[in-house]
């Protein structure tokens, strides 16, 4: 009669542990997909961010092999793809197309160029380059 009564005990906490199972189960693999596709999500954002990067940096690269060889125009386009990436190569970028405008003797332009670049730029030093750049070329063309 124990056995009986130990069977059916038995066969309680089995259909009790189903439910909870039928319960929980569709619960822990929502949760284990939305983790998915959040690692996912910030893995391909990263690998965006990674590709803007690179063609900056290639762009940037090009344009100072350019600049080298005194090709000033074509050097202009590949800073000028440069400046669309980050904010660290877009600062960078501008203050070489200001510098390339300086050299065809567009003082005005290169001064707003560089006005960009301090606007563009992630941090203070480098704004304050782009700046300084900019006041310098502003007192050279100064009347006295």
């Amino acid at each position: 009669m124990v056995d009986v009564f130990n069977e059916v005990d038995e066969q309680i906490r089995e259909e009790r542990f189903r439910a909870l199972m039928r319960r929980i189960v569709p619960l822990f693999i929502a949760a284990l997909v939305i983790a998915v596709i959040a690692v996912l999500g910030v893995w391909g954002y990263r690998q965006y961010s990674l590709g803007g990067i690179g063609k900056a940096s290639d762009a940037y690269a090009k344009g100072l092999d350019l600049m080298q060889q005194n090709d000033l125009n074509g050097s202009f386009a590949q800073f000028d793809i440069a400046a669309k990436g980050p904010p660290g190569y877009r600062s960078l970028a501008l203050m070489q197309e200001a510098a390339i405008r300086v050299a065809q003797n567009r003082t005005s332009d290169a001064v707003a160029l560089f006005d960009q670049a301090a606007k563009a730029a992630p941090d203070k030093m480098m704004a304050d380059a782009a700046s300084l750049k900019a006041a310098y070329l502003l007192l050279d063309t100064a009347s006295l």
